[in-house]
Parts: structure tokens; sequence; C-alpha cells
């Protein structure tokens, strides 16, 4: 009766991570990076690019080889213009002047790992470091539809708050 009643409401229960530490976020970055077969999305900040190409642009490059569609929205700056100019030559880049200190990734659409990152700090043993990581693909939905409307277009739902 339990689940026949979750059902007529609309309630689903699925499993939400939450990953502790900057090991632990950078190891199932790199589960889902070996995971994906036809698209990923990437946002991050400047430093984030700097230090998530660092570590996994072989398995950037073992995606393209693969034919998966790449997406990576990041802040552009004095110290990753290489690492834009880069991924440029391989995949979509959408450079956004303010993205908080963040690692998103959307692969296939039914993984998501949304991360908090310390600002400035490129060790990889940051304890500091907060994320959730859910293979929903409604939660993964969610998470891509809230994210897209704060981050990648505040400008836009600014101006249409104005008019």
């Amino acid at each position: 009766a339990y689940r026949r009643n979750i059902r007529v409401i609309g309630l689903e229960r699925v499993d939400v991570w939450i990953l502790k530490g900057r090991k632990e976020t950078l190891r199932k970055v790199k589960e889902i990076l070996s995971s994906v077969e036809n698209s990923l999305t990437l946002t991050t900040t400047e430093n984030g690019s700097i230090l998530f190409f660092k570590l996994f642009n072989k398995c950037l490059d073992r995606l393209i080889e693969r034919n998966v569609k790449l997406t990576v929205n990041l802040s552009p700056g004095r110290r990753n213009h290489n690492v834009v100019r880069e991924l440029r030559y391989v995949c979509q880049v959408r450079c956004l002047p303010h993205i908080p200190p963040i690692l998103f990734l959307n692969g296939d659409g039914r993984k998501v790992l949304l991360s908090y990152r310390i600002p400035d700090d490129y060790s990889l043993n940051s304890d500091e470091d907060i994320g959730l990581f859910s293979e929903s693909k409604v939660f993964t939905d969610f998470l891509s539809i809230m994210f897209s409307f704060t981050v990648l277009k505040p400008r836009k739902l600014r101006e249409r708050s104005v008019n």
C-alpha cells in the first residue's frame, strides 16, 4: 500500500550520496568519466578547470575518441587560458564570467555530481570539499535545471524580472 500511495502522490525516493573531502570527490569524478557513453557536461571555475584538466585530460581524450559529446562551462582567466584553448579544439566551451566555487558534472543525464570546492586550493587532499552524487535521472534533471537557471543564465533571469 505504501509504494502504491507514493506513485499516486508522485513521490519518488532516490539515493543521494554525500561526498566528503576532495579525494572522495575526485574518485567519483573518475568513476563518472569512465562510465559516460553519450554526453558529459562540466561546469567549474578558473582554478577548477586547471585542476580538472591536469588530473583528467587522458580521460577526456578517451571520451573524445569514443565520440562522447563534451560541453564545458568555465570561468576564463589568466591562469586557465591554455586549458580553454586546448578544450576548444575538442569540445564545446562556454566561458561564463561568474561561477561559484563548484564542480558540476552531468554524465549522460543520469549521473550527477555537485561539489563545493574551497577557492584557490589546488591540493588533492583538501578535507573541506563537500559534494552530492546521485544516479537518479529525476534528481539529475532537477539539479541540471536549477543549476542552469542560477549559474548559467542569471543575466537573462534578471532581465526578465526587470521588464
